[in-house]
């Protein structure tokens, strides 16, 4: 190849972006809902756009109407998102490898504020828990009552998998004793 040759740049015009499989995080909404998704990407009347499958679309925080649209929309294996509403907008950042789609709120899950995708929880690791607090205290007062006041609490619990077991536990006891009085005779 010589300075002198021409090269065809066109196929880069619409878009950098080649076809192929990304590996990419999912925002929905400005949500990031799913981490490392493997999508691919195919031409489209000549421009680069994401394959959303259905497998896909029902990970999604959609309520049922908008899932049963989308699904119905289904195109080979892609789905198009536009057929939802006129509003959806798709955008992939190639250099942070973001897939951001954006839905209108009336398709959302109603639920969909606290909603985390499974792929996105950390259920943390297995393990025991134990809290405690011991406080004794005895008191004796001149010519009056002796007490001993023993108190306890705390927490324990346990975390396995998605489980979390805990338990509140509190104990009391109290003794009080009066005194009579103590003589001495000193000669």
């Amino acid at each position: 190849m010589s300075a002198d040759d021409n090269i065809d740049l066109s196929y880069f015009e619409k878009n950098s972006l080649s076809e192929g499989l990304y590996e990419s995080d999912i925002i929905l909404n400005d949500k990031k809902i799913i981490r490392g998704e493997k999508i691919k990407f195919i031409n489209h009347d000549g421009t680069i756009e994401p394959c959303i499958t259905a497998q896909l679309i029902k990970r999604f925080p959609l309520n049922e109407e908008a899932k049963e649209i989308l699904l119905s929309a289904q195109e080979n294996d892609c789905i198009n998102l536009f057929s939802l509403d006129k509003n959806v907008a798709i955008d992939f950042n190639d250099s942070e490898q973001v897939l951001s789609i954006s839905i209108p709120q009336k398709y959302m899950a109603s639920t969909y504020s606290s909603w985390v995708s499974p792929e996105m929880r950390d259920y943390g690791i297995a393990g025991l828990i134990l809290d405690y607090t011991i406080s004794d205290n005895h008191l004796i007062r001149k010519n009056e009552e002796t007490r001993n006041q023993l108190y306890a609490f705390g927490n324990v619990g346990a975390n396995f998998a998605q489980w979390r077991l805990r338990a509140n536990y509190q104990y009391e006891n109290k003794l009080a004793a009066k005194m009579d009085g103590v003589a001495r005779n000193a000669t």
